[in-house]
């Protein structure tokens, strides 16, 4: 859904403000002063992300040429994402041991701030204006 609404109203407008939105309920999850607070950070954390991961890999292959520099672009992407899953878990456990728990969601405001502040000068603006409609399907026939 998230790749659809990427390609209507522009990958790197929605990448962006997936990302704000992460950085904002992280900070709302390391803050949380009730456990329904915390799940709706984790929620809205976890809609960010649904958002941003299709936009940048979106923006990934279109800043880039088909061949093999695409390639290269896709395989160090997957590379950088397997590493990171590892070492955000791993980083996790560590922050929440000599910290607390709240470190877990805090680390990710500064990175957050910073992809916000530099990406608008290396990213530029892929959207498919050409799309037949500009409507969303929820819901994809089977016939």
């Amino acid at each position: 859904m998230f790749g659809r609404v990427a390609d209507l109203f522009g990958r790197r407008r929605l990448f962006l403000v997936g990302l704000a939105v992460l950085g904002l309920s992280s900070l709302a999850g390391g803050l949380a002063t009730s456990p329904e607070m915390l799940i709706a950070a984790r929620v809205f954390q976890g809609l960010a992300t649904a958002a941003v991961t299709p936009a940048g890999l979106s923006l990934l292959t279109t800043s880039f040429p088909e061949g093999p520099l695409r390639q290269k672009a896709l395989g160090l992407n997957g590379a950088l994402m397997s590493a990171g899953f590892t070492t955000g878990a791993i980083l996790g456990g560590v922050l929440t041991d000599l910290l607390s728990w709240r470190w877990a969601f805090f680390i990710n405001v500064p990175v957050a701030l910073a992809v916000l502040f530099i990406a608008p000068t290396v990213i530029k603006e892929s959207s498919t204006r050409s799309s037949r409609s500009r409507r969303i399907r929820w819901f994809r026939s089977a016939c």
